[in-house]
């Protein structure tokens, strides 16, 4: 993890008054992200969506079963597809691992400098965090875990 990426995050996530979480399907990492910053930012706003050209899907059994353990509600949670209206609302973009920040800027390439990789904003690591998709409940646990622990630091460096 470069410091540049780090300190870069760090000053998005502090300086924002709203944040897009954006994820490939906006099913597993992208909702969880939004509902635990909902919890932890206070009067900033978090919103989520990916870049799956489907929307109205429901989290899998597994992410919904994780995302409880950290005191997420995902069940009233339904994807949506990445829309420049979006862009244009949030102050900061975070995604989750290289894939998703090449599609974005692809796509949309003035969100660039807005756009930040989650995991920078934790110096325990890891700067990409993997997609838990199909995978067995501790890769939900796991990924939810580099998720809480990037958002928890963000907000205790605001501090």
């Amino acid at each position: 993890m470069t410091d540049s990426a780090t300190t870069s995050a760090a000053r998005a996530w502090s300086d924002a008054r709203s944040f897009l979480f954006v994820c490939l399907g906006n099913v597993c990492r992208s909702p969880f992200a939004e509902g635990l910053a909902l919890r932890q930012i206070g009067h900033r706003r978090a919103f989520s969506a990916g870049h799956y050209p489907v929307s109205g899907r429901r989290p899998p059994e597994l992410a919904l079963a994780a995302a409880q353990g950290f005191g997420v509600d995902l069940a009233s949670h339904r994807s949506r597809v990445l829309s420049r209206r979006m862009l244009d609302e949030a102050d900061a973009v975070f995604v989750f691992d290289e894939q998703n920040y090449e599609a974005l800027v692809s796509r949309h390439p003035d969100a660039a400098e807005r756009a930040h990789l989650l995991g920078a904003l934790s110096h325990e690591g890891p700067l990409h965090i993997a997609d838990p998709f199909g995978g067995p409940p501790s890769s939900y646990e796991a990924v939810y875990g580099q998720i809480a622990g990037a958002i928890a630091a963000a907000e205790q460096a605001r501090k």
